[in-house]
């Protein structure tokens, strides 16, 4: 019965995909081993294993486009359990569209994110704040004119 439930929950959210504009949901996982952790005198070692999700809803209009996304990551440490962290955000971006063919384009994006650490590593706990515009102009048909603006804001707890 619960695969039954699972997989009209899917069937669910790929007809509200259809109506509604695209969902996405993405997830990584990787592992590597590293020789020199926090790379210094001492040499400490450790496999490193990293789990990554990534969801988000796009909305495209006639001349617009709206994404809103979370991207979480955990990052866990095999012999260094208090370097183990994760890191979590939330991105939104609008683009309007202008000129012949739509190829003009102006945006305006923003995050706002924040790092968890453990025991001694909670020096490195921190929030980010981002947000910014763009504006791209199709001069010609071999020149792009871009110019932007954009403000981040980064904050560590413990300092």
């Amino acid at each position: 019965m619960k695969t039954m439930n699972f997989i009209s929950g899917i069937a669910m959210i790929i007809f509200a995909q259809q109506i509604f504009g695209q969902v996405e949901a993405q997830t990584t996982i990787s592992s590597m081993y590293d020789d020199n952790v926090n790379n210094n005198a001492l040499q400490l070692t450790s496999n490193v294993s990293t789990l990554n999700f990534l969801g988000g809803y796009s909305r495209e209009g006639e001349s617009s486009l709206f994404n809103i996304f979370y991207d979480g990551t955990f990052t866990y440490y095999e012999s260094l359990l208090e370097r183990t962290n994760h890191f979590h955000s939330i991105h939104a971006e609008f683009m309007q569209y202008y000129g012949e063919d739509a190829q003009n384009a102006f945006t305006i994006n923003g995050l706002v994110g924040t790092g968890v650490n453990r025991d001694a590593y909670t020096i490195f706990d921190h929030s980010v704040y981002s947000a910014g515009m763009q504006y791209k102009y199709f001069v010609n048909d071999w020149m792009i004119s871009k110019g932007g603006y954009s403000v981040r804001n980064l904050t560590f707890s413990s300092l």
